[in-house]
C-alpha cells in the first residue's frame, strides 16, 4: 500500500508531471500528496541548510477555496521562508575584511602610535600582532605593480627582511561569545603571489590559518604579555618555510598540525595547485566534528569545486583565530577581502516514497545528520548510527532533518 503521495519536482517554474492537484513550488522545492485525498502531506526546501519537511495543510485549504494558482505559489514560498531561522535569511557574513576602513600604515591594533591603533577587545580594529616591539602588517595601496584584489587597500608584511611578521583576530571573542568554533566553519581569503614557480622556493613562504592558541583570552583580543605562540592546533595553506624532503617548490602548501600523513613532521603536506604569479582565492572548510573527535577540513586554491587536498584532524580543541602571516621568506604575500562564516550545508538529496513509504536521503560522508518533530533548533538530535544513505518509512507523522550546523 502507498501511503505517501506523488512528489511533485519543480525545476525552474515549470511543474512535472502536471498534476491537477499539485502545489506548485519555486525551484528546489519538493511537494508530495496523499494520492487519495490530495491533501499536501510535506515539502522538502533545498534551498535550506536545514532541509525542512512539514505539513501543508493550509495551503490546501487555500487550494480548495480556490485561490489562483499564482497565489498559491507565493503562499508555498512565504511558508517555505517563514520556516527557516531568520539569520539564514538576513544576517550578514559575520566578518567581512576589505580592509577598506583602516588607514595606509601599520595595521597592527596593539602597535603604540600606530595609524590604526585600537584598544584591546574594541570598539574598532581587532588585528593584532606579535609582541616583538616592531609592527607587522601594512595597510598599503597599490605599489610595485601590485594592485588589490578589491577596492583601494590591501595588507602585506610591514618589514624589509624575513621577519615572518604575523597578525591575529580572535574569532571566539569577536564572534562567537568568547566560544571556540569547533566545527562547520569556513575560512576565505585572497592572497597574491610575486613569485610563482620559477623562483627560489624560499621566495614564497607564507601562508593563513585557522588556529587554537591557550593564550588567547576570551575576554579581550590578546593578553598583555609576551605571545609565545602555543598552538594547540592550526590549519593553514599557502606556502611554507618547512623544507623537508619530499617538499615540492612547484606547489602550494597546507598544514593539519599534528597530522603524520605530510611530508614533514610538522604536518605539513604538499597541494595539488601549481604555485602562480598573481592573486589567488583561498579557501580552509572544517567540518563537523566526527564520533572519534577528529575533524574533516578541505583546502581549496582558486578551484572551489574540487579540494586540493583533503585531510583529518588528530583531535578537535576548536578553532579561536585567524592568522595571516607574511615575510616568511624574501617577499611578501598580499592579503585581501576576507570572510568567515559558518560552512554552508551541502545539498540534502531525498527520493520520492516507495510502494512501501521509505524515503532515502543520500548526503555527504562528512557531515551528520539530525531530526526532530518540529523546527525548535534546540530539539535537534543526531540521528544514532545515520549513515548516507539513510532510509526513512513515512507514517504519518512529521519529522524535520537538517544536517548539523
Amino acid at each position: 500500500m502507498q501511503v505517501a503521495g506523488v512528489v511533485i519536482y519543480v525545476t525552474n517554474g515549470t511543474l512535472f508531471p502536471n498534476h491537477k492537484n499539485a502545489v506548485v513550488s519555486p525551484d528546489g522545492v519538493t511537494s508530495l500528496r496523499e494520492p487519495a485525498s490530495g491533501l499536501p502531506k510535506f515539502i522538502i526546501d533545498h534551498r535550506s541548510s536545514f532541509w525542512l519537511v512539514f505539513p501543508l495543510y493550509t495551503l490546501y485549504m487555500l487550494y480548495k477555496a480556490g485561490f489562483p494558482m499564482k497565489s498559491r505559489i507565493a503562499l508555498v514560498v512565504l511558508a517555505v521562508l517563514l520556516s527557516l531561522p531568520l539569520n539564514r535569511l538576513t544576517a550578514a557574513l559575520p566578518l567581512s575584511e576589505s580592509f577598506e576602513n583602516y588607514k595606509p600604515g601599520v595595521l597592527d591594533a596593539n602597535f603604540s602610535g600606530g595609524t590604526n591603533a585600537a584598544p584591546n577587545g574594541g570598539p574598532g580594529n581587532p588585528w593584532w600582532g606579535t609582541f616583538d616591539s616592531f609592527p607587522n602588517l601594512q595597510v598599503v595601496g597599490t605599489e610595485n605593480g601590485i594592485v588589490p584584489h578589491t577596492g583601494t587597500n590591501m595588507v602585506r608584511a610591514a618589514g624589509l627582511s624575513a621577519e615572518q611578521d604575523k597578525v591575529y583576530y580572535n574569532l571566539a571573542y569577536r564572534l562567537n561569545n568568547s566560544n571556540v568554533y569547533s566545527g562547520n566553519i569556513q575560512l576565505d581569503w585572497w592572497f597574491y603571489d610575486s613569485a610563482g614557480a620559477t623562483n627560489s622556493p624560499t621566495d614564497f613562504s607564507d601562508y593563513v590559518a585557522l588556529a587554537y592558541y591557550d593564550e588567547i583570552p576570551t575576554n579581550a583580543d590578546y593578553a598583555d604579555t609576551n605571545f609565545t605562540e602555543d598552538g594547540l592546533q592550526r590549519l593553514s595553506l599557502g606556502g611554507t618555510d618547512v623544507h623537508d624532503i619530499g617538499y615540492i617548490s612547484t606547489n602550494y602548501q597546507a598544514r593539519v598540525e599534528g597530522a603524520t600523513n605530510g611530508y614533514s613532521i610538522d604536518g605539513w603536506f604538499n597541494t595539488s595547485t601549481p604555485r602562480t604569479i598573481g592573486w589567488h582565492h583561498g579557501r580552509i572548510a572544517v567540518y563537523p566534528v566526527a564520533t572519534n573527535a577528529t575533524v574533516q577540513v578541505a583546502f581549496y586554491i582558486d578551484d572551489m569545486t574540487t579540494a586540493t587536498l583533503t585531510n583529518s584532524t588528530t583531535s578537535s580543541p576548536g578553532f579561536n583565530c585567524i592568522e595571516l602571516n607574511a615575510k616568511r621568506g624574501n617577499t611578501s604575500a598580499y592579503y585581501d577581502d576576507i570572510t568567515f562564516d559558518r560552512l554552508p550545508a551541502p545539498m540534502l538529496q531525498i527520493t520520492p516514497p516507495d510502494l512501501n513509504g521509505n524515503v532515502v536521503l543520500t548526503y555527504p560522508s562528512a557531515w551528520i545528520l539530525q531530526s526532530s518533530t518540529n523546527l525548535i533548533g534546540t530539539n535537534f538530535v543526531d540521528v544514532s548510527n545515520a549513515t548516507s544513505p539513510y532510509t526513512n518509512t513515512v507514517n504519518g507523522s512529521q519529522r524535520f532533518f537538517r544536517l548539523r550546523n
